[in-house]
């Protein structure tokens, strides 16, 4: 828009008019053909040709030698070597016809190449200089545009490098995320077939501690009845002794005591190995129970653990 307006400002003639010596010295500057003020007080057909070709080889790159160029084969003309001065002007002048509109000089026309006027060569000359001018400053802005678009490429080459980094870093979490989620599920089923082995367990510890119980309670009885078999057998002893002592009327009642209390004895004493036995068969239980309540304290220990891992897991996936 601000190149377009102007252009519009151009083609209105709203450049400025040059000085003499100003000419001069931007002319020298832009490597045209003048040599001193005197070109441009009055100047020659020779001068303007060269100033012209100058420009148009300035702002639009025309090769001088493609202005010797024609259309047709120049074998078709009797004496082509007359027609070289003016190809060069034709051709010089069809292309200053887009030159002159740019420089907003709608006025040009082929006498001022031909039979330059100093006041028409002067204007001519002051819009070409500001269209040089002009052009010199949008190739800059075009440069710091350049420039501002490689910049945002290189920006954008490494936003896209750092989207492609998030993105594999994101893939890679996504994959960590399922195998956590893998990992609770098999921590989850374990917990469950733990629970499931405490329950059980719980059910065979109430069903040895009822077994305890009765074995406790046969095993005081027993212990009770030994003792009195033991009083018993105390007591047979001393009688035993008694009758030792007295040695009463015949030896066969004697014997006969003596065998009765001998029998009595042995039943007495097979009763005391059998209860031996059953104690030891009791106690054997009773550590059997012990070992029970420590693996159903250790399986609650791991329960207690694994509930606590499961619950730092679910902190780290909120």
């Amino acid at each position: 828009r601000e190149r377009s307006h102007n252009i519009f400002k151009m083609s209105a003639h709203t450049f400025p008019i040059l000085s003499i010596n100003e000419l001069v010295e931007t002319l020298k500057e832009l490597n045209f053909p003048i040599s001193s003020d005197r070109d441009l007080l009055n100047p020659k057909y020779e001068f303007v040709r060269d100033s012209y070709i100058s420009a148009l080889e300035v702002c639009h790159f025309v090769n001088p030698e493609h202005l010797r160029h024609v259309d047709f084969k120049i074998t078709e003309v009797m004496t082509p070597e007359l027609h070289d001065n003016s190809i060069i002007v034709v051709n010089l002048w069809r292309k200053l016809q887009k030159l002159m509109r740019n420089c907003g000089i709608v006025d040009f026309k082929l006498q001022d190449v031909i039979q330059p006027e100093a006041k028409k060569t002067r204007k001519i000359l002051s819009g070409i200089i500001n269209y040089v001018r002009f052009k010199e400053m949008e190739y800059m802005k075009f440069t710091e545009m350049s420039q501002s678009m490689r910049e945002m490429r290189e920006e954008v080459l490494k936003i896209s490098a750092e989207k492609s980094s998030y993105e594999e870093e994101l893939t890679k979490l996504r994959e960590q995320k399922l195998s956590e989620k893998e990992d609770f599920d098999i921590k989850t089923a374990e917990i469950a077939r733990i629970k499931v082995e405490i329950k059980d367990a719980s059910g065979c510890q109430l069903a040895l501690q009822g077994k305890a119980k009765d074995s406790t309670d046969q095993l005081t009885l027993k212990q009770e009845r030994q003792k009195d078999l033991k009083e018993q057998v105390a007591k047979l002893k001393e009688e035993i002794g008694s009758l030792k002592l007295k040695i009463v009327h015949s030896p066969d009642r004697l014997r006969t005591d003596n065998t009765t209390v001998q029998a009595t004895f042995q039943n007495e004493k097979q009763v005391v190995g059998q209860l031996e036995r059953k104690m030891r068969d009791l106690q054997t239980q009773n550590d059997n129970l012990s070992d029970a309540r420590h693996k159903i304290s250790k399986i609650h220990s791991q329960v207690l653990e694994c509930e606590k891992e499961n619950t730092n897991f679910k902190s780290l996936q909120e």
